[in-house]
């Protein structure tokens, strides 16, 4: 290499301390001054002096991809690209080298919840896959409706749906559908189908029910060995009336029950004890389906046979 002009050097030579001066001066930038500032202590001046040739020092690059010499600040134009695995990948995986890089968390995805275990969900670079955001999915703890028991009154009705996770917060209801039954009117039983979606999975069914509209005592007449009951009438969703009479008040005692048609509002109990207190109660009934629906109790009322 032609260095005449890379480099000015100057050697003296002082008898007197029997010692030589070294210097020189950069003028190429292709000389690295940062190397050969470090290798100056191990020059044999008197070498290079006798010599007459000129010592150049090259900069420093490991790889062909880097741009900076190792041993100053001085750049070239990269002889190779910088190796990255994807665009996320922030440091070539020749050099080193890092530069800025920003992951894309477009992608959701779901590890759903089930009725009886918790899931998850999670953002994910849509470039390298690299996880983003995690939350948990707890699982449902209480899938419910507002009221399960309504008393017939010729209107149709509506239960809400209530869904908790088993930490007691509402779960929305964007993540389930509801199929509500027709009708929801007369007396019987009616079903809801809930059936989970997105974050959850799973089906689940809730029933209400339209009970007969309730009746009471109107009276109970005492008689020989015997006492009469009249009721009041439900003359609409009922086929008949439930008696129920027992010699102590909480029914444990003596306890019979007997059946009368919804047009009946008056029924003879005999063939009791004498001078007896009995405790009576009454409640409405249909048959829906092939299964009985019954109205509430009435209050309880007692007599004393003759």
């Amino acid at each position: 290499m032609e260095t005449k002009n890379e480099i000015e050097k100057e050697t003296k030579f002082y008898p007197f301390t029997n010692r030589f001066t070294f210097s020189m001066v950069i003028r190429d930038p292709k000389i690295c001054k940062g190397l050969l500032e470090r290798i100056i202590p191990e020059v044999d001046f008197g070498e290079v002096r006798n010599s007459g040739s000129e010592r150049v020092v090259p900069h420093e690059f490991d790889y062909d991809c880097q741009s900076a010499c190792g041993d100053c600040t001085y750049t070239r134009v990269p002889l190779a690209d910088h190796v990255y695995d994807n665009g996320c990948d922030a440091d070539c995986n020749v050099c080193g080298n890092r530069h800025d890089t920003e992951h894309d968390y477009s992608v959701t995805k779901y590890d759903k919840a089930t009725l009886k275990e918790d899931g998850a969900v999670w953002t994910e670079c849509s470039i390298c896959g690299e996880l983003g955001d995690y939350e948990f999915i707890y699982s449902p703890g209480s899938i419910s409706l507002s009221k399960t028991f309504y008393a017939y009154d010729g209107k149709v009705k509506s239960p809400k749906v209530i869904v908790k996770d088993w930490l007691g917060n509402t779960i929305s209801s964007k993540y389930y559908t509801v199929k509500t039954p027709a009708g929801r009117k007369n007396v019987g039983k009616y079903t809801y189908t809930i059936a989970f979606k997105e974050r959850y999975s799973g089906t689940e069914e809730l029933t209400f029910t339209i009970t007969p509209k309730a009746t009471s005592v109107k009276k109970l007449t005492p008689a020989k060995k015997a006492f009469t009951v009249k009721l009041n009438k439900v003359s609409k969703q009922a086929d008949g009336y439930e008696i129920m009479y027992a010699t102590d008040s909480k029914f444990t005692k003596g306890k019979k029950t007997v059946k009368v048609p919804y047009k009946t509002t008056s029924k003879k109990i005999s063939k009791l004890a004498a001078k007896k207190t009995y405790y009576a109660k009454v409640r409405t009934y249909k048959k829906v389906g092939g299964q009985m629906v019954y109205a509430d109790w009435s209050k309880i009322k007692k007599v004393k046979t003759k």
